[in-house]
């Protein structure tokens, strides 16, 4: 929901990773925020302009604060039969541990 990606990371470490989403099409959505899901449909409010948007993803990765908050992943488990916790939903932390629990949360799929 910040404005911009990442906005506690080193700078060098920032540019490169944003360079790497990049090079990888990776759509990133800043000032918006996941309001429900249903299957692989998405429906995004835009936080800058009050606008709603339906999409449908193969995987979201939603980085969304420091604050342990588990009700997207406890939505989420009605719809799908595996559902992992990542990042600031397991526990808050730094960026750097969710990309690491990210990554491990993906292979285990």
């Amino acid at each position: 929901m910040m404005p911009i990606i990442g906005p506690d990371v080193e700078r060098i470490t920032r540019m490169e990773l944003l360079d790497i989403l990049e090079r990888h099409n990776v759509e990133l959505l800043p000032s918006h925020r996941v309001a429900h899901t249903s299957g692989l449909a998405v429906m995004i409010d835009n936080l800058k302009n009050g606008s709603q948007v339906e999409r449908q993803f193969d995987h979201i990765v939603l980085a969304a604060g420091m604050v342990r908050d588990t009700d997207l992943a406890d939505r989420a488990k009605t719809e799908f039969t595996r559902v992992k916790l990542v990042g600031d939903a397991k526990s808050p932390g730094m960026i750097s541990g969710a990309i690491r629990d990210g990554l491990v949360a993906g292979y285990t799929l």
